[in-house]
């Protein structure tokens, strides 16, 4: 009869230090913020956009007059 000490096939536990889990639980979080604050960019931008595009076509309408 054989003995095997380690079982084959089975995947190794993969053990992650505290200091890295905080570590990428921080970045992620960074992430997370920096998405948000994208968005609202996007939204500030969008209406900008449209108040400009208003404008200009109240100003080529006014000169039409």
């Amino acid at each position: 009869m054989s003995w095997i000490p380690f079982k084959i096939g089975q995947p190794k536990k993969q053990i992650v230090p505290k200091t890295v889990e905080r570590d990428f639980e921080r970045e992620y979080g960074k992430l997370q913020q920096l998405e948000e604050q994208t968005r609202r960019l996007q939204k500030d931008m969008k209406k900008g956009t449209d108040a400009d595009l208003d404008r200009l076509h109240c100003q080529s309408t006014d000169e039409g007059k």
